[in-house]
């Protein structure tokens, strides 16, 4: 994604006579790799993070018998 951001910033130097179009282009491509990493950065800095539980997957469909079970029962 950096090299993808850097690139699109780029290449507009690379060529003398870039339309003002390809350049919004650009510069869109260069922002949605920039928060793309971001949000990289996010779910990396979840996955990191030391409470397993709040970030623990979601149980499936495989397990809907248990789930029902948990929440038929009297609590």
């Amino acid at each position: 994604m950096s090299m993808i951001a850097i690139q699109a910033e780029a290449a507009p130097y690379k060529v003398e006579a870039v339309p003002d179009e390809t350049r919004r282009d650009l510069s869109e491509i260069r922002a949605t790799a920039l928060d793309a990493l971001t949000e990289m950065r996010r779910i990396l800095g979840v996955l990191r993070s030391a409470d397993g539980a709040e970030t623990a997957p979601q149980p499936s469909l495989e397990r809907l018998d248990e789930l029902v079970a948990t929440r038929a029962a009297p609590g």
